[in-house]
């Protein structure tokens, strides 16, 4: 594409249109700020991991009026599976919607607001950002290359902004994303199923078009033989009856295996979602937590508009916002993470008390709300 009509400065330059990216962009042009959206991929685009909404994601869904336009799948339960024990838990609120059409939606909403949106764009922000003044955001297009000056930068680039930089200690699971096609994967519409063994865990995930998703955490000293990957899959697709022809068939896509966690804000870059930081989720808590911060972020950027000098707010809120959720959602993956004491909680206590450890993570936290 041409960059030749883009204008030369801007309030706000937002990288990653993914949730907390298009949220942000739209809540900053609804509040008058001039903003810029980009995002490496052209949309609508496939995306194989993070399909599940929980409580946090549809009450953000929900004060935006974005539910009525998605195909949405409401999901009743949870299936664990062990090798020791398997049992279906009754789940809270919780949808699931492709993103696809997810991201797509909230997108065109952004742009409704009076945000500029360019897909197929990478941007490249100064090493070393200010505190005050503007900031130069390189772009490129193939071989069209253009650069613009921000007030404010949103980082909303998830994992993929941490790649060639220090993000993190390396995590000892390798994640994986697949999508299996239309009545391919057994599963009933209205049950999420996640299966546990010594390799790793697997979970699947009902969209209202028939098709699945699967998202695999295999642990990295299981994988260095020949096959291995394929063994630790469909061992654990079994347990959680997903036919194995369908997951031999599926393309599984990995995920940056790194564990991030980034200060908030650096000079006049605010990050919100994984960009800020990264704890493993389990059934959908990241989308809630990128949704809300991306909602959230607004006033704090606008504060800093008005006044770059002041101290800035946002390296405390979006922590004390996600710490008792992100928490929970840790202590629930590290349980996932142990079979054996998984399988035997299965066991020995009734379905009634384990329904916990599927809704724990998404447990009532201090959050943004609208106005």
């Amino acid at each position: 594409m041409s960059f030749g009509s883009l204008a030369d400065e801007w309030d706000v330059v937002v990288v990653g249109a993914g949730l907390g990216g298009s949220v942000a962009a739209r809540r900053l042009s609804e509040s008058g700020a001039k903003v810029l959206l980009v995002d490496r991929a052209t949309f609508p685009r496939g995306k194989v991991c993070g399909c599940c909404l929980g409580p946090m994601a549809m009450r953000t869904l929900e004060a935006f009026d974005v539910l009525p336009a998605l195909d949405t799948l409401k999901v009743a339960r949870l299936t664990l599976a062990t090798p020791m024990a398997t049992r279906s838990l009754a789940l809270g609120t919780t949808q699931t919607a492709s993103r696809e059409q997810l991201d797509q939606v909230l997108v065109h909403r952004a742009e409704a607001a009076g945000a500029t949106f360019v897909g197929g764009c990478t941007a490249k922000i100064d090493a070393a950002p200010p505190a005050s003044g503007s900031t130069t955001v390189g772009l490129r297009s193939g071989t069209n290359v253009a650069n613009v000056r921000a007030k404010v930068i949103v980082d909303a680039a998830g994992l993929g902004s941490h790649r060639g930089a220090t993000a993190g200690r390396t995590a000892p699971y390798i994640g994986l994303g697949a999508m299996l096609g239309e009545d391919t994967h057994g599963m009933g519409t209205d049950e999420l199923r996640m299966a546990a063994t010594s390799r790793g865990y697997l979970g699947a995930a009902p969209l209202a078009d028939g098709r699945a998703t699967l998202a695999a955490a295999l642990k990295r000293d299981a994988m260095h033989t020949a096959g291995a990957r394929d063994v630790a899959l469909h061992e654990l697709a079994d347990l959680i009856g997903i036919p194995l022809p369908a997951v031999a068939h599926a393309t599984f896509r990995g995920v940056p295996p790194v564990r991030v966690r980034q200060a908030a804000q650096t000079g006049n870059v605010f990050r919100v979602g994984d960009a800020a930081r990264f704890v493993e989720p389990i059934t959908g808590e990241g989308m809630g937590w990128a949704l809300a911060a991306g909602a959230a972020v607004t006033p704090h950027i606008l504060a800093h508009l008005r006044n770059a000098s002041a101290r800035p707010t946002w390296p405390r809120a979006l922590p004390t916002m996600l710490r008792k959720s992100q928490r929970r959602c840790a202590g629930v993956a590290a349980l996932v993470h142990r079979p054996a004491v998984l399988g035997a909680l299965l066991r020995l206590l009734p379905a009634t008390a384990t329904s916990g450890i599927a809704t724990a993570a998404s447990g009532r936290s201090t959050q943004w709300r609208p106005a």
